[in-house]
């Protein structure tokens, strides 16, 4: 049991227990019908006994069971059915499994939040825009309507004005919504990369 796939070191008290349980497993495995002891189950019995002096004997000497289950099943294949009656094999410890989306969830709820933000000053430059044109034709309508005798030219001056700056109001708000959402998206995309490559690192091992 000290070979590379089972390093475990027994105690020389085990390791002779060990040596006879091999002969026992030999004449376990050698056993059939026409053998006087087999409906008797003597070979049986006599593998289940010497497995049991071994496991008390081991684990007396501070061997792990676990790892001694392990050993014992790898050394005698054949014999699983009965090593399992007495030392069963540890049940595999449930891994928890993370998806490689929850290792960016954070960064994922920023870049929804900035997209969802640029959308959001996108309306409001729309709507600001919209009043903003509205209220500087009026303004300036009024004002240029004031002016020397209510001049035509310095009505039409007032009123392109107040509609320029409106548009000016409305569409800085808006490019600002769109820089913002862009952002966002920007961020996105390079989250999904950074996933992507995750996921193929995992399953091939790159």
């Amino acid at each position: 049991m000290e070979s590379k796939q089972n390093r475990l070191t027994l105690p020389t008290s085990s390791k002779e227990l060990l040596s006879e349980l091999r002969r026992a497993y030999k004449e376990l495995n050698t056993s059939d019908e026409s053998d006087e002891n087999f409906f008797s189950g003597e070979p049986e019995r006599d593998f289940k006994e010497i497995m049991e002096s071994l496991i008390e004997d081991a684990t007396k000497n501070d061997v792990d069971k676990e790892e001694l289950s392990i050993a014992l099943h790898h050394e005698f294949p054949d014999a699983k059915n009965l090593i399992d009656q007495i030392i069963p094999l540890p049940k595999p410890k449930k891994r928890k499994i993370i998806s490689p989306t929850a290792h960016y969830k954070d960064a994922y709820s920023v870049a929804e939040g900035l997209v969802s933000t640029g959308s959001l000053v996108q309306a409001i430059g729309l709507i600001v825009g919209f009043i903003a044109v509205v209220a500087g034709a009026v303004i300036g309508y009024s004002l240029g309507n004031s002016v020397v005798a209510q001049s035509q030219s310095f009505t039409a001056v007032g009123l392109l004005a107040g509609m320029l700056i409106g548009l000016f109001v409305g569409g800085g708000l808006y490019g600002l919504g769109v820089l913002i959402s862009g952002l966002g998206q920007l961020l996105e995309a390079n989250l999904d990369t950074a996933v992507n490559t995750a996921v193929v690192a995992e399953h091939f091992g790159a």
